[in-house]
């Protein structure tokens, strides 16, 4: 009988919380950990296939100058409410650039009014001075 992928998803997510290897999980299962170790990796690869997408209705601001992102939530913050006005916690993304432009932090606060940022850093320093240099209207 084929296990769906609900019943892999299952089967990886108790497998990496139980600390074992793949062959010590799936002994005595009907499976083995060479399986396992398949199906973890394929969800592994959809995970990250997977667009982020912004709920419609949200406002996004992008910050026209740059900041220094060192630092917790407060600088970013205290630059949403001073350039645009709008208290952070209002349910708006705001993303702010590094003065290097090689990084970016987009706060935003989850309903339990907890905050957080985050910093992306990736592709930088010509990906990031690019998408500045668009919000500005002007080339790189």
């Amino acid at each position: 009988m084929r296990s769906t992928a609900a019943e892999w998803t299952e089967r990886v997510r108790v497998w990496s919380e139980s600390g074992r290897t793949a062959e010590e999980f799936a002994q005595g299962k009907g499976f083995t950990g060479r399986l396992l170790r398949g199906w973890a990796g394929e969800f592994k690869r959809r995970s990250r296939r997977t667009p982020t997408v912004i709920a419609r209705g949200v406002q996004v601001f992008l910050a026209l100058e740059t900041i220094d992102l060192r630092g917790s939530f407060d600088r970013p913050d205290g630059a949403a409410l001073e350039q645009v006005g709008y208290d952070a916690r209002g349910g708006a993304l705001f993303v702010f650039f590094g003065k290097r432009k090689s990084a970016i932090k987009v706060l935003f606060f989850l309903a339990a009014g907890c905050a957080s940022s985050t910093s992306v850093s990736e592709r930088a320093p010509s990906a990031c001075r690019r998408h500045h240099a668009r919000a500005q209207g002007t080339s790189e």
